[in-house]
């Protein structure tokens, strides 16, 4: 079975786009309330972490089946991660901010400091309009699918 990154974060967070950028294929699926498998990627729906007692069935997912776990944060929207969620799981995990030129440098800050709480060690700001930090997130795949 090949590993695939397990993406979590809300709906219209940029789950998508970042699958997208993965695969290196775009694909225009609608929100879906079911796991959605690729070649290289899960997307796992909005509503798995927005619901509490679905937090387990993210870190099994992850756990049986993931090369790592990015966690999605869009700026111009409500934070809604666990503290320290990503101690719950074994593989690598990174945070990714995504919707960067959509907010001022001040706000970007604090949602810097609150990705901080999800407790990984990378964390990435991009932007898919810029295309900002997409180089460094590619980097960072790469290095960990080797």
């Amino acid at each position: 079975m090949k590993r695939k990154w397990v993406i979590v974060g809300k709906n219209n967070s940029g789950k998508t786009k970042l699958a997208d950028f993965i695969e290196k294929d775009s694909n225009n699926k609608k929100v879906s309330l079911d796991l959605y498998y690729r070649d290289k990627t899960i997307e796992i729906p909005g509503e798995y972490l927005e619901m509490n007692y679905l937090n387990n069935a993210i870190i099994m997912i992850s756990q049986n089946q993931a090369l790592g776990t990015l966690f999605v944060v869009s700026a111009d929207d409500e934070f809604i991660y666990p503290p320290n969620f990503a101690k719950s799981f074994t593989r690598i995990c990174a945070t990714v901010i995504t919707k960067i030129d959509l907010v001022e440098e001040i706000k970007l800050k604090e949602i810097h400091e609150k990705a901080l709480e999800i407790g990984t060690e990378n964390i990435f700001l991009v932007s898919n309009k810029t295309h900002e930090g997409l180089d460094e997130l590619e980097e960072f795949i790469k290095g960990c699918e080797d």
